[in-house]
């Protein structure tokens, strides 16, 4: 049975490792995301961190951090983003990276209004976030298609996003740029 937890600083030496293999058997290779996880931990943002355990032992992990939508209105929104999701090679499609997704949105949507994700539009489509234009906001990842920049709001989010914006992530994901700045 999978039970899905808050990661404790315990947890942490096992989330790396497992970060490491389940994006090592990906189909682009790791990319830096157990890094990215300790940065970002590292960073004291608020984060909402969940580890997927099977028989005591953790299959999986699931992370939040907070996003900025800088909106055309001069607002700041602030949301979270989701980034990374891993699940142990040997466990994948099993369900255990929806049942940490699922309930990691249930958990953001208590605080926030939206989450972000930068991924596969064919596996996020299916927790109903939709393409981020449709909201008009886009990222400000420089070679990134903003095809793969989704959204999913609160209903009660929905009306202002609307207006548009460009979401922010926290510095440990890189570089960014605003509307009008070269790498759009």
């Amino acid at each position: 049975m999978i039970t899905i937890r808050t990661e404790t600083p315990h947890d942490w030496e096992r989330v790396h490792e497992l970060t490491m293999s389940a994006f090592d058997a990906s189909e682009h290779g790791h990319q830096g995301e157990a890094e990215l996880v300790a940065t970002v931990r590292a960073s004291g943002a608020a984060v909402i961190s969940l580890v997927a355990c099977e028989d005591a032992q953790i299959v999986g992990h699931i992370l939040f951090s907070p996003v900025t939508i800088k909106a055309q209105d001069g607002e700041s929104r602030l949301g979270m983003g989701l980034a990374p999701l891993s699940v142990t090679p040997q466990r994948q499609k099993a369900g255990i990276g929806s049942l940490l997704v699922r309930q990691g949105l249930e958990r953001v949507f208590h605080d926030f209004p939206f989450v972000v994700v930068l991924g596969d539009p064919n596996y996020y489509l299916r927790f109903g976030f939709q393409q981020a234009s449709e909201f008009a906001v886009a990222h400000g990842f420089a070679g990134v298609p903003q095809e793969v920049f989704m959204m999913k709001c609160r209903s009660d989010a929905a009306p202002w996003l609307n207006e548009g914006g460009r979401a922010f992530y926290l510095d440990a994901f890189g570089a960014q740029f605003a509307d009008g700045e070269a790498g759009n």
